[in-house]
């Protein structure tokens, strides 16, 4: 099976909201990359992970998908 890389976009409703995601993610073993918006006084604006296995997907159940209800 070919490598097929996908973008998911989810939300959260806050910066210490996205830093505990964060913390979570890279707990489990999952390489992330935060944003930070410089124009915002360096808050974390967003992450963005490595193609996530389907083993490790699980950590991401309970995030909310951007613009769903």
């Amino acid at each position: 099976e070919a490598d097929h890389p996908t973008v998911v976009l989810c939300e959260v409703k806050d910066e210490v909201e996205l830093k505990q995601w964060f913390e979570k993610i890279i707990s489990v073993g999952i390489k992330c990359f935060p944003f930070y918006e410089e124009d915002l006084d360096n808050a974390l604006t967003a992450i963005a992970t490595v193609s996530v296995t389907k083993d490790k997907r699980k950590v991401f159940r309970k995030l909310k998908l951007m613009g769903g209800k």
